[in-house]
């Protein structure tokens, strides 16, 4: 007996042994990957997110602050509309329909919240709320998200055939980019989409192709589904297909993927048919469409020149600094400066090697040019062609700017570079000069001042400095220098969401504000409740049946019984739409703006609490 447990004891130690040296030759190979999933792991443990949900519970009354940083009022179709769905759907134990709510509405909609339903199979994302608790199921979610398209990007970079060290920074740059941080990071359409790419490069099996996408695609869109992210990412995947893996369009590639993606599809539209159906019929969104043009010319030049249409977290161009934001970082500018043309020109005959990177770098080239053109054009065959009528310029800025990001990283990661005093000296010219002309065209005042876009040159300087002291650089030394110069002002960037405690978000705040608000529902039997002050779902996702509400897939049936005489023209035309539902003194119930209506409050006092009503 006691030799039969040494044994086991031997066996189980020898096993230790081999898994710890397999666990150690994966950390040693994938360094940056293994250091994002640790600090995954730590940020979802302390119950993090990136949610400004502090700034709803304020309105509560509760002066509960982030962790770090600032809530971001900009973000409130996060903090008042999607993370108080989230809390409707753990109050009404995760059923389809929100009978929490005033209006006993679905909850089923292109937000991928946790239900008990058969989509569940395709929401990676939410399966933790059936297992743990609310707070730290939903800082997986952020935590997931954020590491899944670091992961993603870096291994699908190295894929494709990117040193190690330009996939990490890249990842890295793509991730704090102006665009992703100020949509509150990547949720699943952006986490998930490297993903979807790598299962295409990378799997030769016809059969496990097509598995795997039939799998994935449902994930990727019920997840989030956001049609207008959908065009754009699709000929980004096909442009990065064609420049390093262009044998994905032979038959025996591309069949089984279509085929793949076709069930994935399916299973997504038939999970997602009463939604579809929903907002094909509405009035808003329903009848968007864009033939192109839209996007100004410091947009666009944004990406090049970063900083130079935000200062700080403030928007100089576009209604937001969300609309705003792009992906805007040095690496372009900085590639073509550092890059040896010479060399290039001098090998392109000669170097097979040299003309396929050239090849490479002229498809990412190319697709960038098309997308921008169609950005700052209207070119209408392209939005039917390519489906971008369905995308808003501003939403197309992800893959015109990833498209641009690439382009630079091949060239640094693989053609000659060499980098001198006086390019640097180049480059630093095109900043001053992007600057001037910033602060003259975009800029409140004519005043010269040290903005965000100079927060470079400092760098750069040292770099002149070095470089004139030591002789000019090449090879990794030139491609880690170009790196690390870019990375450290989009760093920035990082700090524009807060980190928040996800506990105090399922727990209600106990406060004046909210005592007020259970005694007004007190007076009802059904508790519903018509109060002004606070907007959206917040007050829903606390657990009140309010009439404030957002209403994600429109359904005018909603609305027929508090307005049974209004004509069926004006009743469409009002009620038909995502709406964010808010009240009125007006006596008639109005559109203020295509995603939100206004109800006369006296209308709505017939059918729900009011503090009027209750003196």
């Amino acid at each position: 007996m006691a030799t039969t447990v040494g044994g086991f004891i031997l066996d189980a130690m020898a096993w230790a042994q081999r898994g710890t040296a397999r666990l150690w030759r994966l950390v040693a190979g994938s360094p940056f990957e293994s250091a994002v999933v640790l600090l995954a792991v730590l940020y979802v443990s302390l119950r993090l997110s990136g949610s400004s949900y502090a700034l709803a519970l304020n309105l509560l009354g509760d002066n509960t602050s982030p962790a770090f940083g600032t809530a971001r009022a900009i973000r409130n179709d996060e903090w008042s509309v999607m993370t108080p769905l989230f809390q409707a759907a753990v109050n009404n134990h995760f059923h389809e329909t929100n009978a929490t709510s005033f209006y006993d509405e679905t909850l089923r909609s292109f937000i991928g919240l946790p239900l008990l339903n058969w989509g569940l199979v395709f929401k990676p994302f939410v399966v933790p709320f059936f297992l743990v608790s609310p707070a730290l199921a939903y800082s997986f979610y952020w935590g997931a998200n954020a590491a899944l398209m670091l992961v993603g990007w870096s291994v699908l970079l190295r894929t494709l055939g990117f040193s190690r060290t330009v996939a990490a920074f890249t990842s890295a740059l793509l991730y704090l980019s102006p665009f992703v941080q100020a949509w509150s990071g990547p949720g699943p359409q952006l986490s998930l989409f490297p993903w979807i790419v790598l299962v295409v490069v990378r799997i030769r099996s016809p059969g496990v192709l097509a598995g795997a996408l039939a799998v994935l695609v449902p994930a990727w869109c019920i997840s989030l589904f956001y049609l207008p992210g959908l065009p754009p990412l699709a000929f980004l995947a096909i442009a990065l297909c064609l420049a390093f893996r262009p044998e994905v369009f032979r038959l025996q590639r591309l069949v089984p993927a279509l085929a793949g993606v076709g069930v994935g599809l399916a299973i997504t539209i038939t999970y997602l048919s009463p939604v579809f159906e929903a907002f094909s019929n509405s009035v808003y969104p329903g009848s968007r469409w864009v033939d192109g043009g839209g996007l100004s010319a410091w947009r666009v030049a944004s990406q090049l020149l970063p900083g130079t249409t935000t200062e700080g977290f403030t928007n100089l161009v576009a209604p937001n600094i969300c609309e705003a934001a792009t992906v805007a970082t040095w690496v372009p500018l900085l590639a073509f400066f550092a890059v040896d043309w010479r060399r290039v020109r001098a090998g392109y005959r000669d170097d097979a090697a040299l003309r396929a990177d050239v090849r490479r770098a002229g498809i990412l080239g190319a697709a960038w040019a098309v997308l921008t053109l169609w950005q700052l054009l209207p070119i209408v065959p392209l939005s039917y062609l390519l489906g971008w009528g369905l995308s808003p310029e501003a939403r197309t800025v992800f893959a015109s700017g990833t498209l641009l990001l690439l382009l630079g990283a091949c060239c640094i990661d693989r053609l000659p570079l060499r980098l001198t005093a006086l390019r640097l000296t180049g480059f630093a010219a095109v900043v001053v000069l992007g600057w001037l002309v910033a602060s003259l065209d975009l800029q409140p005042t004519d005043a010269l001042k040290v903005r965000d876009e100079l927060l470079v040159l400092p760098l750069v300087v040292g770099v002149i400095g070095f470089v004139l002291a030591l002789g000019p650089k090449s090879g990794q030394l030139a491609r880690s220098i170009i790196l690390v110069t870019a990375l450290v002002p989009a760093i920035a960037w990082a700090a524009f969401n807060p980190l928040q405690d996800t506990r105090v978000i399922f727990r209600k705040p106990d406060t004046r504000i909210t005592r007020e608000l259970d005694r007004l529902a007190a007076t009802r039997e059904d508790g519903a409740i018509a109060v002004g002050e606070i907007p959206d779902a917040i007050l829903n996702g606390v657990g009140y049946r309010s009439v404030t509400h957002v209403i994600v897939t429109p359904n005018p049936e909603l609305f027929r019984s508090f307005f049974p005489g209004m004509r069926e023209e004006r009743f469409n035309r009002i009620f038909n739409r995502f709406a964010h539902v808010s009240l009125t003194a007006r006596p008639r119930p109005f559109v203020v703006q295509s995603d939100l209506i206004a109800l006369p409050i006296r209308t709505m006092s017939r059918y729900a609490a009011t503090k009027q009503s209750a003196r």
